[in-house]
């Protein structure tokens, strides 16, 4: 294989591969964007990036691999909503216009989170998987009707997905049948200036998620970016996080912030007593999160560091936040569904 493909390795557990003979390598790197939470703590997080050439047409390629931070659907230390701006910015300042831009990674967020909400906003979803409620992903700033394939093959003995997604630019047609719109320039990431308009490319072959080659894949898009989103958002209550710690994904973590709850609303409060029994082991934000999914009341919770450690439930979603450091505050998987579903909406509306 590695005469036919160069292999080139990232930080913090990311890698890629291009087929030589269809490609050549005009730049590359990594770059951290993120931190993990310390509750989860592994160190800091990044995107690896490659701009490439096609050896027969001449056109760009910018490609980016991510891995992103824990807890799963936190963003890590800093969030969602900075941990997609960062992702963005590196984007901005690696690409060039005119350039396809594909984005692939185990993201260690799902589409509840505010990381894949945030790029909804900016990128269009082409693929996604479904382990961990669909932490595995695939973005382009091409239209959904360039997709020509799109296949989940499936874990190969992993606990996440292999994804493929092949995308035909320029003049080809896609699985439809329609000719794809032009690339379209990544949405100004502020305080980032907007960048340069992008013009028509032609076809750029896009290979499976981690390499790019030149055997793609071939099943039959669905054509559209919302039910892509929107499927994306309804593989969280088709594959539900459960209680096993094996499989267990929160619905939504924000780092630094309490939750008000509405007035009159159910709550509970459980302090952290190990001693007692699981159900009164608090001692991180994941046990807290799962306490308020496991009880069909709970649509939000915060937990409490700081003094003895406590998770207070609450039968409803915030109605405001508060900045407070060494708190932690999430949604139930039930509510950020929701709230998901509410999101891509919003999101594409402004795509389209």
């Amino acid at each position: 294989l590695l005469d036919t493909f160069e292999v080139l390795q990232g930080a913090h557990a990311t890698c890629l591969a291009f087929h030589k003979r269809w490609w050549r390598n005009l730049a590359n790197g990594s770059i951290d964007v993120g931190e993990d939470m310390r509750s989860h703590y592994y160190g800091k997080r990044g995107v690896q990036w490659i701009r490439l050439e096609h050896n027969t047409t001449g056109r760009k390629l910018l490609f980016m691999n991510h891995h992103g931070p824990l807890e799963i659907n936190s963003g890590g230390a800093c969030g969602g909503p900075s941990m997609a701006n960062n992702i963005l910015r590196v984007m901005q300042n690696q690409s060039q216009p005119g350039d396809a831009v594909i984005l692939v990674g185990d993201f260690n967020a799902n589409s509840a989170s505010l990381t894949i909400q945030s790029l909804w906003s900016r990128m269009v979803l082409l693929q996604s998987g479904t382990s961990f409620g669909g932490v595995d992903n695939i973005f382009g700033n091409m239209d959904a009707n360039s997709v020509i394939s799109r296949k989940n093959l499936g874990s190969g003995g992993s606990d996440h997905d292999a994804i493929a997604c092949t995308v035909a630019l320029g003049s080809s047609l896609a699985a439809n049948g329609s000719a794809p719109a032009p690339v379209a320039p990544v949405a100004p990431v502020a305080p980032v200036a907007p960048a340069d308009p992008v013009a028509p490319v032609a076809p750029v072959p896009v290979a499976p998620v981690g390499a790019i080659g030149s055997d793609p894949i071939t099943v039959r898009a669905n054509g559209t970016g919302i039910s892509t989103a929107l499927q994306a958002a309804e593989t969280l209550l088709s594959h539900p996080p459960g209680t096993r710690w094996q499989s267990f994904w929160c619905g939504l973590l924000e780092s630094d912030i309490g939750y008000v709850p509405l007035n009159d609303t159910w709550s509970r409060t459980v302090r952290h007593r190990p001693n007692f029994g699981d159900s009164n082991d608090v001692a991180s934000p994941q046990r807290c999160c799962r306490l308020c999914q496991q009880e069909p009341r709970c649509k939000s919770w915060t937990w409490k560091d700081g003094g003895p450690k406590r998770c207070e439930m609450f039968g409803s979603a915030p109605a405001s936040k508060e900045l407070v450091p060494g708190y932690v505050s999430g949604l139930s998987a039930a509510e950020a569904s929701v709230e998901a579903a509410r999101s891509a909406l919003r999101a594409l509306s402004g795509l389209s």
